[in-house]
């Protein structure tokens, strides 16, 4: 079962087709207009509360552009045909010490093999030194030192993660990451890896699936 986040919650109320997304933002002090939001948004919280708890209301998933978004947030929601007994969300779980580590088990959770792992993780310290935010010459960056579009691509997902600070200059050059607080490190290489997962330019995922030793899997671009 998955659960919406604090964006809304999504219902399909009397039998109906329709999904409604109830969402309140806190408006300004002192602004008449936003106590008036304020008291609507009690009575639509207690309105489903009490459908709920009747159980007139049934839930209904939304369309994929939804999904989409809701996935490339991290945001949890419910999903109707799911189970009830777990909630999930589609952020990736990094585990591990470190950077090296961390990335190692990410990528033996994807599916490839000590050899393949070892392969892709040569890249990285080969270009960045598993630096997240390093750039050497200005027109490459990240773990895998993207460049042209396949840059933008992730800075736009870095931007969308509200890490749009750690794109600065002043986080290029080798080390710099250090500085960075470790839960925003993790968030950083949490998108790279999931970005590089991500790409369809070129099919090395399954290119690298092929390969039977660290050499031959380095051999294969990002």
């Amino acid at each position: 079962m998955r659960l919406f986040g604090s964006r809304g919650l999504g219902l399909n109320v009397g039998g109906g087709r329709g999904f409604w997304g109830f969402g309140m933002q806190k408006a300004g002090p002192g602004s008449r207009f936003g106590a008036i939001l304020a008291r609507i948004g009690v009575f639509v919280n207690m309105v489903m509360v009490l459908c709920l708890a009747s159980g007139s209301v049934s839930a209904v998933l939304p369309g994929d552009s939804v999904l989409d978004r809701l996935e490339s947030s991290g945001a949890y929601y419910y999903n109707p045909a799911g189970s009830d007994e777990s909630c999930s969300s589609s952020v990736t779980t990094l585990t591990g010490n470190s950077v090296v580590e961390k990335a190692w088990n990410y990528f033996v959770g994807q599916g490839f093999d000590d050899a393949q792992v070892a392969g892709i993780l040569g890249n990285a310290q080969m270009e960045s030194g598993f630096s997240v935010t390093r750039s050497s010459t200005g027109s490459y960056w990240g773990i895998f030192q993207w460049g042209g579009g396949r840059r933008d691509a992730l800075e736009a997902k870095v931007r969308a993660a509200g890490l749009e600070r750690y794109l600065d200059s002043s986080y290029w050059a080798a080390g710099a990451a250090e500085s960075i607080p470790a839960g925003d490190q993790d968030e950083l290489l949490r998108v790279s890896l999931d970005h590089a997962m991500s790409e369809t330019d070129h099919d090395w995922q399954n290119e690298i699936k092929s390969a039977t030793s660290p050499e031959e899997a380095a051999e294969v671009r990002l």
